[in-house]
């Protein structure tokens, strides 16, 4: 009899849709916290016994009591992880959120109790302070180096360079650096004058005030520097010579300039 009943006990167990010998967990978050506003948050989960289908996709939200925030995107990676991407508003209640995964082939959702955190926004980035090129500067060179201070809280620079005041129609307009100092060998500016600022802004997407507007001037000596070949015979017709310069601005696809010997 007793025989009878255990064997019937487990039968109950092994059968039954609400309990399982395997369960389902989430075990790792990484990384598990955010701050108001942080945007394109690359987040790592992984668990035990989630049996995920490379090439499927999973839905992934975070709660705390009535706010839901859902994963804008997500990729399985292994049977037992995925790669999700979360965007933030400021407005982001902070404290600690229930993290919940929902595997639609399986059709299984698990939670991780408290297993997100939404952080408080930091303060806005100091103002960058310009160091080169600096105030009414005059330049020599057509190639010009951006200089700047590191500023607290910052994670990107925002750089606008403009021959009006008004930055209207930048010459450079730089959103994403991520040093405090920007150089393009490959772009060349033309004798004139200058105006350039820029601004910090921090991981929760704040930005500082632009900075103070420097001005400076480029006054570049155009120069021919090679000329290829540098003989011809008397005669000779339809010779194709290959120049080349400093600060001289020609311009691909332009039309023909006249040279003079």
């Amino acid at each position: 009899m007793k025989a009878c009943l255990l064997n019937s006990f487990f039968a109950i167990i092994l059968s039954s849709p609400a309990i399982s010998l395997f369960a389902q967990t989430i075990t790792t978050v990484n990384p598990d916290s955010a701050y108001q506003g942080q945007q394109y948050l690359t987040v790592n989960i992984s668990g035990t016994n989630l049996n995920f289908n490379q090439g499927t996709s999973v839905i992934v939200w975070i709660k705390q009591a009535n706010d839901s925030i859902l994963a804008y995107t997500s990729h399985i990676t292994s049977p037992n992880s995925a790669v999700i991407e979360f965007n933030f508003s400021l407005s982001t209640t902070i404290g600690f959120y229930d993290l919940y995964c929902f595997y639609a082939p399986a059709s299984q959702t698990t939670v991780l109790p408290d297993g997100f955190k939404i952080l408080a926004a930091p303060p806005p980035p100091d103002v960058p302070v310009l160091i080169s090129p600096s105030a009414n500067a005059t330049l020599n060179n057509s190639v010009v180096s951006f200089n700047w201070n590191t500023s607290l809280n910052a994670i990107r620079y925002e750089l606008i360079v403009d021959d009006d005041i008004s930055f209207a129609s930048p010459v450079i307009h730089q959103l994403n650096l991520q040093t405090s100092n920007y150089n393009n060998p490959n772009l060349s500016f033309i004798n004139g004058l200058y105006y350039w600022k820029i601004r910090a802004i921090n991981i929760s997407e704040v930005a500082s005030n632009w900075s103070d507007v420097n001005l400076f001037t480029i006054n570049a000596l155009t120069q021919l520097v090679a000329i290829n070949p540098n003989t011809g015979y008397a005669g000779q017709t339809n010779l194709d010579v290959n120049i080349s310069g400093a600060n001289t601005h020609f311009v691909q696809g332009s039309g023909t300039y006249d040279f003079l010997f």
